[in-house]
């Protein structure tokens, strides 16, 4: 490695300074020639020899800072960062040295360093400082945006951000790209718009793809698809290459669920494809494939949707989706078309001959409830053979071999779609465990209604890893809470979010509502698919909203489901109360880089910049969450994790391949995540709150939702137990009024049986 960042002539501007001076004092020139030594072994990559000579010449002054610099790339060098960070830090904490912006890329790394251990006031002091040094480096740019928004709230930071705009110039075009892209994470797409301007970066500026894809996610997410198909042209006006052009215009269409005049989103996405060989970019061409793929799955286009995928294997390493869960995702409960026999297959465990004694656990029938209980399998041991029988169905099996202390050794899937399938299992040293039961401040007399909807929390994967002893929150809520199996039909986060928001939709038996809902189930694949039938939308009665109900009284209900694209779900990041005042929540964070000790077991997967974004988005979601509980002000906070969705349909995959993955898949990460942020919405609760836990459907295959939705609900006077059958996620609007003691007459659909009417209530009172 060699440093970047040293200039080449530091030694002949170190001893140009001591000849200028024509007499110094012995201990300054000591002082210099050894600053000159330490840079000098650094500038040949000799990093032990820069390391040896030690931090006596670092300080605050002119040559002081050179010799940090100088030695702080030695540190990163051999692996010491916390020492270059601790180096940095006490210098810039001296007297004189409080104005100092160190090297670009070390200052970036050590904002960086404070922002994951949480210390933002020192990192948001430093940013501004390195960002009017540096004004168009967009690293900087975000790393202020995201130390200063943990403090001042994001919204505040984008409108001084904003205020910069009047500079001009290349700069400005940074700082226009980091601000639309603050705005769109907040869901303004308006201002995000007015932000990036209506005139893109000339030919040949780098800034110019970003400045357009920035403006058709604005477009695409506010449904402007003249102006969308506009863009696109003009783009190409501007001697943009038409190839990619058409096929980024083709992708934004279906994702967004827009229509192009002439052509169909699937005749788009096909010409596209036949066009790859013009298209350079790798990510590009594999994401036309995907869309394709998943756009002919809609359509029930099975054997064009298997052409695709054959041709596109020959093409990636890695696709979204598998030949596998194609077939499966056509023959969904029929799999004995792809077997030739509904008999039941043999499954056979191998234990070597180091597996300790222990018990098999392995996920029940197909036709058992998503949360039923694993089967246990006794008779393990050094060198057993242990035996199951099974119908291959629409879920792989899952399975988890336990020592006698119950811990997990082994775990894994498999299919049961041959007549024997062998699993030789590899025992794996015993995972250390350690989880304190939170604890709640006393109540306060006054009921609040905490609702976190984990985007696509798959009922079956948190069985899996509640069967490996893993997810420690979420048995305490179960063991503690009632839980459910929730449908939720159309399996589609759109249809779900509009059923909380407006509880009357959907259940008038009107030719329009019963058109509306077919077109929802259409729409059901994926996050991506879209309502044929959305012209009629604007018929459907709207009603009250869940939020304008609970605010109307002394309560104040909070929005925070993210609304956008095809997901309406009411104003984002709006309070309702008391007596039905509306305000924006103005302090929202919208991103926050994960902390050192919550980056301990991230995987490599979930560090590529497109997921690392969604972690981040997901991190800052949770604290708003945590914040709020700790706040007080808010009676019904309904919260949507929607970056669990985006990490599961891209990584969903591997966990339908027969392996043993002993629980570290990828997908995987973000529920432990969750589990662990969970324990501290509920500590920050008092003893007189209710936490819901639920998702808004599940997930079958990387392009397929699954009816089956996650639900517990814990809190003084929820009794203990399973909800029986199948109580539909439309009726969790009234659960809310009932916990609230707020008069409604919405759907009940078995979620809250158990509770008294409102009404009733109030007369018997």
């Amino acid at each position: 490695m060699r440093a970047r960042g040293l200039g080449a002539g530091i030694l002949v501007v170190l001893l140009a300074g001591l000849a200028s001076t024509g007499y110094v004092a012995v201990q300054r020139l000591e002082r210099q020639l050894e600053i000159a030594g330490i840079c000098d072994a650094a500038q040949a990559g000799e990093w032990a020899a820069a390391v040896a000579h030690g931090e006596g010449p670092t300080g605050p002054d002119e040559d002081g800072r050179i010799a940090a610099e100088c030695l702080c790339w030695a540190y990163a060098a051999t692996e010491q960062l916390d020492a270059c960070v601790a180096l940095l830090d006490r210098v810039i904490s001296e007297p004189g040295g409080q104005d100092w912006v160190p090297d670009l890329t070390l200052t970036r790394m050590l904002l960086r360093k404070r922002i994951e251990a949480g210390r933002y006031p020192e990192a948001a002091e430093l940013a501004r400082r390195a960002t009017q040094e540096h004004p168009g480096d967009v690293a900087l740019l975000e790393l202020e945006l995201m130390s200063r928004g943990s403090i001042e709230g994001e919204k505040a930071v984008l409108e001084d951000m904003r205020a910069r705009l009047r500079r001009g110039g290349d700069e400005e075009r940074h700082v226009r790209l980091v601000v639309a892209a603050g705005y769109e994470r907040l869901g303004d797409y308006a201002t995000a718009l007015e932000v990036l301007g209506d005139v893109p970066p000339p030919a040949g500026d780098p800034a110019q793809l970003a400045w357009f894809e920035a403006r058709a996610a604005a477009l695409g997410s506010l449904g402007r698809a003249d102006e969308l198909r506009a863009m696109y042209r003009r783009w190409e006006e501007l001697g943009g290459d038409p190839h990619e052009i058409r096929a980024r215009y083709a992708i934004r269409l279906s994702q967004f669920g827009l229509e192009d005049p002439e052509h169909s989103r699937e005749a788009l996405l096909r010409r596209a494809m036949l066009d790859e060989e013009n298209i350079a970019d790798e990510g590009l061409r594999r994401t036309i494939y995907e869309r394709l793929i998943g756009r002919l799955l809609v359509d029930q286009k099975i054997d064009r949707a298997l052409e695709v995928y054959d041709r596109a294997v020959e093409r990636f390493d890695h696709i979204l989706i598998s030949r596998e869960e194609i077939l499966r995702t056509a023959r969904a409960g029929r799999m004995s078309d792809l077997t030739g026999s509904a008999e039941a297959g043999r499954i056979v465990f191998r234990l070597p001959d180091d597996a300790p004694t222990g018990t098999l656990l392995l996920s029940p029938p197909q036709d058992a409830p998503a949360d039923a209980p694993y089967e246990r399998i006794a008779g393990g041991g050094a060198g057993a053979t242990l035996e199951a029988r099974r119908v291959s169905g629409k879920y792989p099996f899952r399975w988890v071999y336990m020592d006698g202390d119950g811990a997990p050794r082994a775990s894994g899937s498999t299919w049961a779609d041959r007549a024997l399938t062998s699993i030789d299992v590899r025992i794996r040293p015993a995972p250390e465990r350690a989880f304190s039961a939170p604890t709640q401040a006393p109540g306060d007399g006054r009921r609040r209604v905490f609702v976190v909807i984990n985007d696509c929390q798959d009922w079956r994967l948190t069985r899996y890893l509640l069967a490996r002893g893993e997810l420690p929150m979420h048995r305490f809520l179960l063991d503690r809470g009632q839980s459910a199996v929730v449908e939720s039909s159309p399996a589609f986060t759109g249809a779900a979010m509009e059923s909380l928001v407006w509880p009357d939709r959907g259940e008038r038996a009107t030719f329009v509502g019963v058109v509306n809902r077919l077109g929802l189930e259409l729409a059901g694949l994926a996050s991506v698919g879209e309502n044929p039938f959305a012209f009629l939308q604007p018929l459907l009665p709207e009603g009250e909203t869940l939020f304008e109900r609970i605010g109307a009284g002394d309560r104040v209900a909070l929005n925070l489901l993210f609304s956008h694209g095809h997901v309406r779900a009411g104003r984002h990041a709006e309070l309702i109360g008391p007596a039905g005042r509306r305000r924006a929540l103005e302090d929202l964070r919208a991103m926050r880089a994960l902390r050192s000790e919550e980056m301990v077991d991230l995987p490599p997967g979930l560090t590529m910049p497109q997921y690392r974004a969604e972690v981040h988005k997901m991190a800052a979601e949770l604290d708003t969450a945590v914040d709020l509980a700790r706040a007080g002000e808010v009676d019904l906070l309904m919260l949507r994790v929607e970056p669990l969705d985006i990490i599961t349909h891209g990584f969903f995959t591997e966990l339908m391949r027969p392996m043993q993955d002993d629980g570290r898949a990828t997908l995987l990460w973000p529920y432990r995540y969750i589990d662990s942020r969970l324990q501290q919405v509920y500590a920050a609760l008092d003893a007189d709150d209710i936490l819901v836990v639920m998702s808004d459907h599940g997930i079958r295959t990387a392009l397929e939702h699954d009816e089956d939705s996650f639900f517990v609900a814990v809190g003084p006077g929820i009794p203990h137990g399973r909800i029986p059958g199948r109580p539909h996620l439309r009726g969790v609007p009234e659960l809310i009024a009932r916990l609230l003691d707020v008069e409604a007459d919405w759907p009940e659909t078995g979620l809250a049986t158990w509770l008294p009417d409102p009404t009733r209530r109030a007369a018997a009172r």
